[in-house]
Formats: structure tokens, sequence, C-alpha cells
């Protein structure tokens, strides 16, 4: 096996490049910006790393009808509904997702 040799700023950059904070997405971008989940631990914390992420956010962001927001003991989060509220059973594989992450 070969072991990867990485510097802390590697590792750094990377970490902001795939959460989207080192170049803001587009305008509107919301699901984009959740695709991994936002921490809502505070209310409205998921707009702030909304904020972050995509140019131009609007202070209604969090209310996207795209959006669905978990909660559990640990943490509440934003997520890409993928196919929206209205199929409770989509959401609940997406809160099981989540939920196996936390644990694991």
């Amino acid at each position: 096996m070969v072991m990867l040799h990485l510097t802390r700023t590697q590792a750094v950059n990377y970490r902001l490049s795939v959460n989207n904070l080192s170049n803001r997405l587009a305008a509107g971008s919301y699901v984009e910006a959740a695709h991994v989940g936002l921490q809502d631990t505070a209310p409205r914390d998921a707009l702030l790393g909304m904020h972050a992420r995509v140019e131009a956010c609007e202070p209604s962001a969090w209310q996207d009808p795209r959006l669905i927001q978990t909660y559990s003991p640990r943490a509440g989060r934003m997520l890409p509904s993928g196919v929206g509220a209205s199929q409770p059973g989509q959401v609940l594989v997406a809160v099981k997702l989540v939920v196996r992450k936390w644990i694991s």
C-alpha cells in the first residue's frame, strides 16, 4: 500500500474546495450548497452556511422547497429533499443517511 503524504495546507485547501468555500456557487444554488447537509443547531445556522457558499444568497433561502430540515438529538440539518417533502419515504431515507453518518 502506498501512503499519501499531504501538507496541512493541501488538506485544508481540499476541505474548503469540496465544501464550496473556496469558490462560491451561482445564485440560487441552494441544493448544491446543502448536498452533504448544513448544520442548523442554532436557528438559521444553515442560512449562514448558505451565505458563505452561494452568491447573492436570499434571506429566505432556508425556506427553499427543494430543502428539508431534519432534527436529531445532536443537531438539526438542512438537506436537499431530492424529490420533495411530499414523498415521506424519500425524506426518511435522507434522514437515515444522516443519522448513520453521525453514528459511525
